[in-house]
């Protein structure tokens, strides 16, 4: 029951062909994609078609009903038949038939109405099935007044398309067995043999050109998106141009559909008849492209980080040792929030190149993150000669964390992130999340089974519309969720293991965005500053692997649009692989 197109194009070779890698290189370094193929070669045929109502003269013993000519070339196993007057009224007839008989009752009275149906397969629906050739036929019929006229044996009717009120021919065709693959931007090309896009068989007519509908369509809804295309001059491809935009969330449920239709004849244009029709499931890829930003360490890294997202200088710029990543994690949101970056430096001294960068950035103030231990009073003093300069510190890395809240957010934030201070990767990707709202991270002791005292008053005080805890039980018990509960909305973004919870949290906060930063989910200096950059940027930072992307990654990375992502860091913590978007294997 299946036909074959042959392929002409010799871009045959690259039918849905997976994305190719692209390497670690600015945007503009990368050559496009090559362009999707695929072929048209399931082909079936269906025919759907009515007759008017036909009197019978007399009443005769059976129908003879000659099929349409067309069904001839169809492949089709038997023809089923319903008279519709109930009990022994059906029956069935060999697929190679050329015409059917009916037997009809004795006793019919004059008027009666007949419907005859016949289907392929037995069905009283008008909706082909693609998988295999279909019709489905209807023909009516009234008796006439049998008194005095002479018994017929049969009365005969031809089933062809001239005489049909309506009729609708058509080759269908399923496409490739895979879902077409949509690049946003980029044109998906359909092959077939030479020709048939501008004539294809059944249409051979010289004078009229034939032009294709093609559209993206809802399988279970009425969403259509109307699609431009181009034909190459011998007619052997169909260029379908794929808007770009386009993400997931558009082309839900839909398939690529193609059509051909003609009138059945010029003179009756009600008559119309579609002689091809395929469809196809559809899913989008967008290329994707790296690009690295790295330094000889990590003080150089957050040195171009901030002349990256700060050309221009900053009113304010924070600064906290880069030796230990529990101040970076709460500063870099307040950070985004007063409008200025993240530098690190060593605790015991102000290094030149960060002296340089805020010499650069001119702020009118700056605010160290953290006590005399993690910053000594000599480098405060040297920040001094730069620009006013307060400190930020606590007890211990929770009471930081709860003072520069509500030193950044005096006004008190309307919801906050929760993340353990006692790793790094959950509250890195939870800090861009928070930065792009304007709203904090704080911290706490995760495996504890309550909040601390001071941490708890606070987030009561503070009358929240909603707190969010990120990472799972173990990274933050449970308890302390059940905690938070008690006096405000709380929510869990998580996952089964850091990566798939730095996913999670990108899904909550970003549905759809054009770029990406990637930062180790294994060693926190290269991140710290990255992740003010991605807030600022209003762009979801991921926690990755050094040595590869995990495919929760990748795949959120196609379902939201990204086509930009950014390194943070050099190959010692990132890998070129990284940049080569090479997916971890299973036991990775």
């Amino acid at each position: 029951m299946r036909r074959l197109i042959t392929l002409a194009s010799a871009s045959a070779a690259l039918l849905l062909a997976p994305l190719l890698p692209l390497h670690g290189a600015a945007a503009s370094d990368i050559e496009p994609s090559p362009t999707q193929h695929a072929a048209v070669h399931i082909i079936t045929k269906s025919l759907t078609a009515h007759w008017p109502t036909t009197p019978i003269p007399a009443s005769p013993q059976s129908l003879h009903l000659t099929l349409p000519a067309e069904l001839a070339a169809f492949q089709i196993d038997s023809f089923a038949w319903n008279l519709g007057l109930g009990e022994g009224s059906t029956g069935t007839a060999p697929g190679n038939a050329t015409s059917i008989d009916i037997p009809l009752p004795l006793d019919l009275p004059p008027h009666q109405g007949l419907s005859v149906v016949i289907s392929v397969p037995d069905q009283e629906t008008g909706e082909p099935d693609l998988s295999r050739d279909s019709a489905l036929l209807w023909a009516s019929f009234t008796t006439g007044d049998s008194s005095g006229s002479p018994a017929q044996d049969a009365f005969d009717y031809d089933l062809s398309l001239q005489n049909a009120v309506a009729s609708d021919l058509r080759d269908s065709s399923t496409g490739s067995p895979s879902p077409a693959v949509l690049r946003p931007g980029s044109d998906f090309v359909l092959d077939a043999e030479d020709g048939f896009w501008t004539a294809p068989s059944g249409l051979n007519e010289p004078d009229r050109e034939i032009v294709p509908q093609v559209r993206l369509d809802g399988n279970a809804d009425d969403r259509t998106i109307d699609l431009e295309y181009t034909r190459s001059d011998d007619g052997s491809e169909l260029f379908v141009a794929i808007p770009a935009g386009l993400v997931d969330d558009d082309v839900a449920d839909m398939s690529l559909w193609v059509a051909f239709y003609q009138p059945r004849d010029r003179s009756d244009p009600q008559g119309r008849m579609g002689r091809f029709e395929l469809r196809m499931p559809v899913r989008l890829e967008h290329p994707i492209t790296t690009e690295r930003l790295g330094g000889e360490d990590r003080y150089d890294v957050a040195v171009n980080v901030s002349k990256a997202s700060y050309p221009n200088g900053a009113r304010v710029a924070y600064v906290v040792t880069g030796s230990g990543f529990a101040d970076a994690l709460t500063a870099g949101p307040a950070a985004v929030k007063e409008g200025g970056p993240l530098l690190l430096t060593t605790g015991d001294s102000l290094l030149p190149e960060v002296s340089a960068e805020l010499a650069r950035l001119a702020p009118q103030r700056i605010v160290m993150v953290g006590g005399p231990a993690a910053l000594t009073p000599d480098v405060q003093e040297e920040l001094e000669g730069i620009a006013p300069t307060e400190r930020i510190d606590g007890s211990d890395r929770y009471a930081v964390s709860r003072n520069v809240l509500t030193h950044a957010f005096p006004d008190g934030p309307s919801q906050v992130f929760i993340a353990t201070g006692r790793d790094f990767p959950d509250a890195l990707s939870a800090g861009a999340a928070a930065g792009v709202s304007r709203l904090p991270v704080l911290l706490v002791d995760g495996a504890a089974p309550t909040l601390d005292a001071p941490t708890a008053e606070l987030l009561r005080a503070l009358s929240l519309y909603r707190a969010t805890v990120v990472g799972g039980p173990i990274a933050v018990s449970s308890e302390i969720e059940a905690e938070l509960a008690s006096f405000t909305r709380a929510n869990r973004l998580f996952g089964a293991d850091r990566y798939e919870t730095s996913v999670a949290i990108n899904v909550a906060v970003f549905p759809h965005e054009s770029q990406a930063f990637f930062a180790t989910g294994t060693t926190f200096p290269d991140a710290l500053s990255g992740s003010a950059w991605a807030a600022k940027s209003a762009m979801p930072l991921y926690a990755v692997r050094p040595d590869c992307v995990p495919d929760s990654v990748l795949g959120s990375l196609q379902r939201t649009g990204v086509g930009v992502a950014t390194l943070l860091g050099g190959t010692a913590a990132l890998s070129q692989a990284v940049a080569e978007l090479t997916p971890c294997g299973p036991s990775d």
